[in-house]
């Protein structure tokens, strides 16, 4: 099931592949320690790119984002440049700036997929050039020769589910050609969020964009064992089927 539009946009112009799935070595224990370490890495970073970016420390931004990250805002797409360029920029119509609002510690999300991280949170405060606090946010980080960077930041649907997010950067990749990394955001969802039928759904829908027919049927029926009042999934399957 399709999701959010907006940062669909901006994932949709990443050009790095996703990575395959975390490693299973170790016990699981020592994988849930890895695992917490690098979401609060993450936590750190983008503090990190807050504080900076607060500070007016341009430079200091461009370096903890990729080459090709991109911004969504209201008024459309931001390059990295243009970005950083805006950190600096006066506000629209001379207005005068609205006051910077004390930090708010917010509640992340972050679901870690081998090189692959998806972040949600809500925005900490607000200036001429942020959404307004309880708005939603979502960063997609990449580990780039073994360094996290931001590569796509927008703004969601107030505190939007992981699961949500997740799809709709998994059908940003598969509108833009990307489906076999379209995939992999798929079957990540499969794994954090096994009882949910519409993960199985959206799994058939991009094995049945890669003409995998079989796994796309398998998935489908999956989807339609946990929710029978699937009809998106009946279709589907009655279209693979032949029926």
């Amino acid at each position: 099931m399709t999701g959010i539009v907006a940062i669909a946009s901006a994932v949709a112009l990443l050009v790095s592949p996703l990575a395959g799935s975390p490693s299973q070595s170790g016990s699981p224990a020592m994988a849930g320690a890895a695992q917490s370490g690098v979401e609060q890495e993450l936590i750190a970073l983008d503090k990190k790119i807050e504080g900076a970016r607060l500070g007016g420390e341009t430079a200091a931004v461009g370096e903890l984002l990729t080459d090709d990250f991109v911004q969504v805002t209201a008024a459309g797409l931001r390059t990295k440049s243009e970005s950083l360029q805006a950190l600096t920029a006066p506000p629209a119509g001379n207005a005068a700036p609205p006051p910077i609002r004390p930090p708010l510690e917010p509640a992340y999300t972050v679901h870690v997929y081998g090189d692959t991280a998806v972040m949600t949170h809500v925005t900490k405060q607000t200036d001429p050039h942020d959404p307004q606090p309880g708005v939603g946010v979502l960063h997609l980080f990449l580990r780039q020769q073994g360094r996290w960077k931001m590569a796509a930041s927008g703004a969601v649907s107030p505190r939007p589910s992981a699961e949500q997010n997740i799809n709709t950067a998994a059908y940003a990749l598969m509108q833009s050609g990307k489906t076999k990394e379209a995939i992999e955001l798929f079957k990540m969802n499969v794994q954090i969020y096994p009882e949910s039928w519409n993960v199985y759904d959206s799994l058939g829908e991009g094995y049945a964009n890669a003409d995998e027919k079989a796994l796309a049927i398998q998935n489908y029926e999956k989807s339609l064992q946990l929710n029978p009042q699937n009809d998106a999934a009946k279709a589907a399957l009655a279209k693979l089927k032949g029926k």
